[in-house]
């Protein structure tokens, strides 16, 4: 697994992604991830606050999709991560 889709996955779930993506069979979760981080970095340069908004509708449908909570410490990473 590229080290930077490594760095999606929670550490519990790593081994198994890494297991399943050696045998072509990747998780959609992990596309999800990659989007969730990929729309938290368009976010943080959005100047525009319709589009901040709609962005931050779209992450709040995908982090549902993922049983993530605003209360879970991925969630709070993902949150803070290119906001600093």
């Amino acid at each position: 697994m590229p080290a930077e889709e490594d760095g999606l996955v929670p550490d519990e779930f790593r081994l198994a992604y890494r297991v399943l993506k050696n045998a072509g069979c990747s998780p959609p979760q992990l596309g999800v991830r990659k989007e969730l981080t990929n729309l938290n970095m368009l976010l943080a340069s959005v100047t525009d606050e319709h589009e901040a908004r709609r962005i931050g509708r779209r992450m709040s449908l995908l982090a549902a999709s993922l049983g993530l909570r605003p209360d879970t410490p991925y969630y709070a990473a993902l949150s803070e991560r290119p906001r600093k």
